[in-house]
């Protein structure tokens, strides 16, 4: 078993699309659109073939109003993304140029070799920044 892609609602889903889309230097792969039950959706796939399906249903609402590491932690369910990357420091500078928020600057991690950071997207959506060393 293998995981297809990851699912995420969002309030604004052309802004969301625009804005995950340059994070992960992702395209748009499929759209689905239910109007049965107010529901759009967009697929995105990186180069590597992650996919991250941005989900928009009429009448939602925020999970929590504003996300940080240790409120993601009181609740069930899903609780960020974590993106690995080759260098932590590059990449949640890079996220915060597009509009992230700091949560947590690059520190090293719970394992040795490892760098972690948090932001949270423009709809607070927690993303943890991962790099490991090959040692």
């Amino acid at each position: 078993m293998t995981v297809d892609h990851v699912g995420l609602s969002v309030d604004d889903l052309a802004g969301m699309t625009e804005w995950w889309s340059a994070a992960l230097d992702a395209r748009v792969d499929y759209t689905v659109d239910r109007p049965a039950i107010a529901m759009r959706a967009t697929v995105l796939i990186d180069a590597d073939g992650f996919r991250l399906e941005l989900l928009h249903r009429v009448g939602s609402r925020p999970a929590h109003p504003r996300w940080d590491i240790a409120t993601s932690l009181l609740s069930h369910g899903f609780g960020h993304l974590a993106l690995r990357v080759d260098d932590v420091p590059v990449a949640y500078d890079r996220l915060l140029a597009l509009g992230a928020t700091a949560l947590a600057e690059p520190s090293a991690g719970s394992r040795p070799g490892m760098t972690i950071a948090f932001v949270a997207d423009p709809e607070n959506n927690l993303i943890e920044i991962v790099g490991r060393s090959s040692t």
